[in-house]
């Protein structure tokens, strides 16, 4: 697609019992609000693109609306707001960075367990479970298709019996997407602050980094398994999730 970057099907890895996660039911990627006719076409018409679920704010959305092309539309913010990190406005000195900037870690774990990301995971994933109901297509996506999307990507794939391996490699995507943007801003960084170990830690706010990640499995792991984290956390009835499953896998 040339109007909607870092965008990709969840479909065709290998999940539980050796089955596949089937294909146009599951799409991720950054915010859709450049998305020319004919991309929105391609959506809408080959892929069967029926609901968009946006986790970005509320003044994300009305900043840069969706282009929905008939979708049934559901701006469910992952995060109660976005913090100065994802905002890419470079902070004055290293000092202001370790005060303002979050860890990137933290935030994951935030997202799977604070009680307000806790309901809007139970929204999101409503909306995901019912959609495979009716055999429709969910495309779900944040600014980048990085951060939140990741979370959110990475739950589905767990549920799925996906690797980790494999969940890892499909995150770890994004940088390429972004590669020579990321790279960009490491020299800006080294060329104002002269400080390369600074750098490196800025640089951090806009990679997919493996850490970030692991700390999503520690999280599930910690609550005895996905099947757990969806049945207990999340409060979805078994059978919910078990259909699921039967839904997504062939």
């Amino acid at each position: 697609m040339k109007s909607c970057l870092n965008i990709r099907d969840l479909g065709g890895a290998s999940g539980t019992g050796g089955r596949t996660v089937r294909t146009g039911m599951l799409i991720r990627s950054g915010k859709t609000d450049t998305l020319t006719p004919e991309d929105a076409g391609l959506l809408r018409d080959q892929l069967r693109v029926t609901t968009i679920i946006d986790l970005r704010t509320e003044k994300e959305a009305r900043e840069k609306p969706d282009r929905t092309f008939g979708c049934k539309y559901h701006n469910i913010p992952l995060r109660p707001d976005v913090k100065a990190g994802i905002k890419y406005k470079f902070p004055t000195s290293p000092k202001a960075f370790a005060e303002k900037f979050p860890s990137m870690p933290q935030m994951y774990v935030d997202m799977l367990t604070s009680d307000f990301s806790v309901r809007q995971l139970k929204r999101i994933f409503s909306i995901i479970f019912e959609a495979a109901k009716n055999d429709e297509c969910v495309l779900f996506h944040c600014t980048e298709g990085k951060d939140r999307t990741g979370i959110v990507a990475a739950l589905i794939e767990l549920l799925l019996g996906v690797d980790r391996e494999a969940i890892m490699k499909n995150y770890l995507d994004s940088n390429e997407v972004f590669k020579k943007r990321n790279r960009r801003y490491f020299l800006l960084t080294v060329v104002a602050f002269l400080d390369i170990g600074y750098a490196k830690e800025f640089r951090k706010m806009f990679e997919a980094h493996p850490s970030m990640l692991d700390s999503v499995f520690s999280i599930i792991d910690g609550f005895g398994g996905i099947e757990a984290y969806f049945t207990g956390q999340l409060q979805f009835p078994q059978a919910d999730v078990r259909a699921f499953r039967e839904r997504l896998l062939v």
